[in-house]
């Protein structure tokens, strides 16, 4: 009585179709959550460019007239004189 009982042809099929389903709504789920990752890196960096884009553009407002240790004078006149 010697029973040999192997897996038949439909068997072996039927898992391997349920093993690359399975796989398949894995890898689907990691490829969103990378893309969500991605645009959330790309968001946090734009926000942090804008604050520090508008840090250093009121910078210049905040110096008083004469701070910066030139000539205010000589300064204007050369930045008002026309080009010829």
């Amino acid at each position: 009585m010697n029973e040999n009982r192997n897996f038949t042809l439909v068997e072996c099929l039927m898992v391997v179709t349920i093993l690359l389903f399975v796989s398949a709504l894995a890898i689907q789920n990691l490829v969103h959550s990378v893309k969500t990752s991605e645009e959330n890196t790309v968001h946090t960096a734009a926000t942090q460019y804008s604050a520090v884009r508008n840090m250093y553009a009121e910078q210049p407002r905040a110096v008083p007239v004469g701070a910066s240790g030139v000539n205010s004078t000589s300064a204007a006149g050369i930045l008002n004189t026309p080009v010829p």
